[in-house]
């Protein structure tokens, strides 16, 4: 009974959050006019369309190192290839679905249990995999927040001393991780389970791949924007990051408004709403669209083989 509560206050807390985002973008975009937006549209180069595919593809590569990782962490073996097809298909339903844990799980335990893995290894790779994720993510996100921590909190009218202190403790907590990984202790128990520390390298390599893999995610945007637009790389990806662990965290499918409207506020005034509005919605065609489409034919064609394959036993 509990367990079901929790569940529908999570549903209706998602629901909150889209409103008040659906109306929050609505207010950024009062001033937006449609035909400003379609030339926008139509004047994003055809080359810089395929490298954010490019980039997309790479994103999404880097993504399956941390489901290899976590598949080493708890002493099994499982070829990447195997691992990258799973993560690939799970990550384009998740980003697209939202509520990671159970869509992105969902699809692991359909594909692992095929291959021999248990559901109790399934439910450590998911969980070490996603905690990972974010810790990487807030650590990458802080790091590249405290240089920025001044525009950042004139974007945001907030104090840059608050966004120093959110970003410090974003940091802190990669850096207590990799301590700990340093250390190999303690040992947590969760129940009866014991959850040990990584090894010192799997840890180096998993903040590794979190840089690597907001580097690409940041740049499927960046490049559909145009290249005078005002805000150098690197000031763009901290700003990036924020919008895109808002829209996550908030558990509405796809981050579908709060990303825009985090955006949309930490832009500098100077790019014109039309702008930013063309660059978000190639952006998420690219970004989660086009994986989604892919995922689900890889998923459909997995099935269908597989029923053949059951068939004809």
């Amino acid at each position: 009974m509990r367990r079901r509560f929790w569940h529908y206050a999570g549903v209706v807390a998602a629901i909150a959050v889209f409103a008040a985002a659906v109306w929050a973008l609505t207010w950024q975009l009062r001033d937006l006019r449609w035909d400003d937006l379609l030339r926008q549209l139509e004047a994003i180069p055809l080359h810089r369309v395929l490298a954010a595919v490019a980039a997309t593809f790479a994103a999404y590569l880097v993504l399956a190192v941390y489901d290899h990782t976590a598949f080493r962490y708890i002493g099994r073996r499982m070829g990447f290839g195997r691992v990258a097809f799973v993560s690939s298909i799970s990550y384009a339903f998740s980003h697209n679905l939202g509520f990671g844990a159970l869509t992105g799980g969902a699809v692991r335990f359909r594909f692992y249990t095929d291959w021999g893995v248990s559901a109790g290894d399934i439910a450590r790779v998911v969980l070490y995999a996603g905690i990972v994720y974010y810790l990487c993510a807030l650590s990458v996100g802080g790091l590249l927040t405290l240089p920025n921590a001044a525009a950042l909190a004139y974007a945001l009218e907030l104090e840059p001393g608050l966004v120093r202190t959110v970003a410090g403790v974003w940091v802190l907590s990669g850096a207590l991780y990799v301590l700990w990984c340093l250390c190999g202790k303690p040992v947590v128990r969760l129940g009866e389970r014991e959850v040990t520390p990584p090894k010192l390298r799997h840890g180096l390599m998993q903040f590794g791949v979190g840089i690597l893999e907001w580097a690409f995610t940041s740049a499927v945007l960046y490049l559909v924007l145009p290249p005078d637009f005002g805000m150098p790389y690197w000031h763009f990806v901290a700003v990036y990051v924020l919008a895109y662990m808002a829209g996550y965290i908030s558990h509405v499918p796809g981050g579908l408004g709060v990303f825009e409207t985090v955006l949309f506020v930490l832009m500098p005034e100077t790019v014109p709403t039309h702008v930013v509005a063309a660059g978000i919605i190639t952006y998420r065609a690219i970004y989660f669209l086009l994986p989604l489409t892919l995922a689900l034919t890889l998923f459909g064609a997995y099935e269908a083989a597989r029923g053949r394959f059951s068939r004809g036993r």
